[in-house]
């Protein structure tokens, strides 16, 4: 089992002027290394419930335990110290140099200037950024995503065991989203924080969350599990409505492609030839007079999953997803009918039943 981090007990929030609370007897068990993620509808006190977590909203009632200490009772700027903090805007000061936004909070922990110069370089090369092209940048000189990295590289700095990220990457575009998810899941297989991530997204919750939690309103528990669980076997018709009627198509962003899923390439008297460049495979000559189609095959080391699969044969219009190996070279295809079974295997469960998909995930209790 693991162990709990952080535990929310008998939580609430009743804001002056308001008879209805906004957070109200809220008991919920974080385990330490996951990412757990909150969601639903709008105003149903997610953000609020967070943001108790550091203290940025004081709870009228509850205690929040975070490893094994009441931090109700401590100094909160202490609090907010020892936990990192990612927003949607990512608030960086504008007229401070990045390597100043990095050690900000190092700083105020008073570390010498050499050890906040090492620090600094040593996260902003964690998130995928050379310190010496942007340590003396200012914030407007990056992209919003790279906006983004240095927010979580200055969440990162102090080291700390917990990580509250709300919305963290609603500002940027859909395929720089896509990136920046793909490049947290990976550093997150590096740092094992405990983070507590907010979203509007059910796709992105499905495909950053260890667990989720599915809030309803005054942040009720609708449901607390794992995401196969979540699409496989929703608690209650107002999850099952939350998370729309597609659960086979939502199942495919979980399903990982691992080398018993791969199948040769058709034959060439088959009709489409897998085009080469130097022996790796980089597209498809179609039969049908539309020449050929460029691909960027999915590496296997980048754990991708059936729901690429699916994205590449209909973006090439192709037979068959390529997979290959971190040198190029191909390992095997996932063609259509795989695609199709793990569908129907999945929109077969949707009514709350055993599934198989159960026994990859664990129980799935919280």
């Amino acid at each position: 089992m693991t162990e709990t981090l952080i535990r929310l007990e008998q939580l609430n929030k009743t804001y002056p002027g308001h008879s209805v609370p906004a957070v109200e007897r809220l008991d919920l068990s974080i385990p330490d290394g996951e990412i757990v993620m909150f969601i639903g509808p709008s105003g149903c006190g997610k953000t609020t419930t967070m943001k108790m977590i550091n203290r940025l909203i004081e709870p009228s009632s509850g205690r929040i335990v975070i490893a094994g200490e009441d931090v109700t009772s401590i100094d909160p700027n202490e609090l907010r110290r020892r936990v990192g903090y990612v927003i949607q805007q990512v608030g960086l000061f504008p007229h401070v140099r990045v390597s100043g936004n990095v050690g900000a909070v190092l700083r105020l922990l008073k570390w010498p200037s050499d050890k906040i110069a090492r620090r600094v370089d040593e996260m902003l090369d964690l998130v995928g950024l050379d310190p010496s092209q942007y340590r003396d940048s200012y914030p407007k000189q990056l992209s919003g995503g790279q906006q983004q990295r240095v927010g979580v590289a200055r969440a990162l700095a102090a080291d700390p065991p917990v990580m509250l990220m709300d919305e963290p990457f609603g500002s940027v575009d859909p395929i720089t989203r896509e990136h920046l998810q793909d490049e947290f899941l990976r550093l997150q297989q590096e740092i094992r924080k405990t983070i507590v991530f907010v979203t509007h997204d059910i796709t992105e919750a499905l495909r950053m969350g260890d667990r989720i939690a599915i809030l309803g309103e005054r942040s009720r528990v609708e449901q607390y599990d794992t995401p196969p669980n979540v699409v496989a076997r929703p608690s209650s018709d107002f999850v099952a409505n939350f998370i729309g009627t597609n659960a086979g198509l939502r199942a495919l962003t979980l399903m990982p492609i691992d080398r018993q899923t791969l199948v040769p390439p058709p034959a060439e008297r088959e009709g489409p030839r897998l085009v080469y460049d130097e022996d790796r495979p980089v597209g498809w000559h179609l039969s049908d007079g539309l020449g050929t189609t460029r691909i960027q095959p999915l590496r296997l080391s980048a754990q991708p999953v059936l729901a690429d699969a699916l994205n590449q044969i209909v973006s090439s219009q192709a037979p068959a997803a390529v997979v290959v190996d971190d040198d190029g070279q191909l390992l095997g295809c996932v063609d259509m009918s795989a695609v199709q079974a793990a569908v129907r295997g999945a929109a077969g469960n949707g009514d709350r039943s055993d599934v198989q998909m159960e026994a990859a995930s664990g129980d799935g209790s919280a």
